[in-house]
């Protein structure tokens, strides 16, 4: 699969997984804002190189807010749900 670097992602910490000829396989750590990276042997992508973006600082928490806003629509949600079936009953008991 290929794609796009998006701006969630972290520029300065991106991991290139490689398998060697020999058989071996490294990892390194690239900062594509350092200059030096164009020099670089891992500026160019080998066939079967493997890249992981780690999401940016911004991201993170966006997604942590993401999830406890998630979590307390759900349980909100719950809540009614409960109460709405708990009024149901009731009327329906007092008929």
């Amino acid at each position: 699969m290929a794609g796009d670097l998006l701006i969630q992602g972290d520029r300065e910490n991106i991991l290139l997984y490689r398998s060697n000829p020999d058989g071996t396989r490294e990892v390194v750590k690239l900062n594509i804002h350092d200059k030096d990276f164009l020099l670089s042997p891992y500026f160019t992508l080998q066939q079967n190189d493997f890249i992981y973006v780690e999401p940016n600082a911004s991201m993170r928490a966006g997604a942590w807010q993401m999830n406890s806003g998630l979590s307390a629509t759900i349980s909100i949600v719950g809540g009614l749900s409960s109460l709405a079936s708990l009024v149901v009953g009731v009327i329906n008991l007092s008929r």
